[in-house]
């Protein structure tokens, strides 16, 4: 390697801290071209989150990135939907990435479909585990209807060619009917055929179909060896000639997450059966019992799902039992309604756990009056973060 040559920390450090329209850009993405150059056939890992990169941008340096690249991270990175003529050139780049364990491009606000090029790239690879999309395909126009965003719909059926996948994120993305179709099926044929154990499965659930929350319970149901698990915005489809089919998906649901002994993590947010004030007790009891195993759990997050003092009491009973818990996230549950009920509710189980419990967010609870906090003890009340 030329010794004139940058280092690449040094080089994506500056791309970091200058503006995007900083007049040095120039030479420092002409500094990035050659290092990638020179370490083409070396470089494991690459970085590029936050580097301010536009789609001509990373169109010019694809063609660089070497065939060694073991873990590629474009995060962040907005400006890419502002030309699409980098997608082609970068699934080219990754095709040749024989050894490529991760690709993420989580936030980059992308809405065009030409990443298909790129989600195709990634599928057969042996070794490949990790995908990452995250916060991508916004429709704010409402463009796409509830299909959900074609590219979405594309990637469900690679998801099956992935032999090695065992970590998928796509929070943050309305999948829409045909997308949520997609990727369920997908995800479902890729651990039907693959005997590559999955880890983590993070979606945005939003309006399923029947038959589709029930496809994904089925696939639920053999991923017991889950480490992290993240279903945000859940609507729980109903039946007309049966009025407890959602409750008895619910049911089905936390059977599932039941038998994942080794959860380290999970999001359950905004659902809408949580936040049924006629179902109450029986199904944050279910949701409760089937915490009571998780020895390895180190986040919980039950966001906005209106527990009131109902979710409260029956959280509190399993509190105890989680004795590797971090961090609880409990934002936009109405724990502060009727004089803080639902907050009081939970203290005993939370003093249980003050020894190893680091945080528990509670913000927009309309929590109003806070003197009880004072007659807390000191390691319940420093975990508390209320704004």
């Amino acid at each position: 390697m030329n010794s004139n040559l940058r280092n690449l920390s040094d080089i994506l450090g500056d791309l970091r801290r200058d503006s995007a329209g900083s007049p040095r850009m120039i030479q420092i993405h002409r500094e990035l071209e050659e290092v990638l150059t020179a370490t083409a056939g070396s470089l494991r890992e690459l970085d590029l989150s936050y580097c301010y990169l536009s789609g001509r941008q990373l169109a010019a340096l694809a063609p660089k990135l070497g065939s060694s690249l073991e873990v590629l991270v474009l995060d962040n990175n907005s400006a890419l939907d502002d030309d699409t003529s980098w997608a082609a050139p970068l699934a080219e780049a990754v095709k040749k990435m024989t050894n490529l364990r991760k690709f993420s491009m989580r936030s980059c606000e992308i809405t065009h479909r030409e990443v298909e090029h790129v989600f195709a790239a990634l599928a057969s690879k042996t070794k490949f585990t990790t995908l990452d999309v995250a916060h991508n395909f916004p429709d704010d126009e409402g463009d796409y209807g509830a299909d959900g965003h074609p590219a979405v719909i594309t990637l469900g059926p690679l998801l099956a060619q992935m032999p090695s996948l065992e970590a998928l994120d796509m929070s943050g993305i309305v999948l829409g009917k045909e997308g949520a179709d997609a990727i369920i099926n997908g995800i479902m044929d890729r651990v039907d055929k693959h005997t590559a154990i999955f880890k983590e499965l993070k979606l945005s659930a939003a309006l399923l179909t029947l038959e589709d929350f029930e496809q994904l319970l089925f696939t639920l149901h053999r991923m017991t060896d889950l480490r992290k698990l993240s279903i945000q915005d859940i609507t729980i489809p109903s039946e007309p000639s049966h009025d407890d089919a959602a409750e008895q998906q619910f049911l089905r649901l936390c059977v599932c997450i039941g038998c994942m002994e080794e959860l380290e993590e999970l999001r359950l947010t905004s659902c809408n059966i949580l936040r049924d004030e006629g179902l109450g007790v029986f199904v944050w009891d279910a949701l409760a019992q089937s915490l009571m195993n998780k020895e390895n759990l180190k986040l919980l997050s039950l966001y906005g799902n209106e527990m009131e003092i109902t979710g409260a009491t029956a959280i509190a009973r399993c509190l105890p039992k989680l004795t590797a818990l971090e961090h609880l996230i409990l934002d936009w549950n109405h724990l502060g309604k009727d004089n803080n009920k639902g907050l009081i509710a939970l203290l005993h189980g939370i003093d249980e756990l003050s020894g190893w419990l680091e945080k528990v967010t509670v913000r927009h609870n309309g929590i109003e009056d806070r003197s009880f906090i004072e007659e807390l003890s000191e390691e319940v009340r420093r975990v508390f973060v209320f704004e």
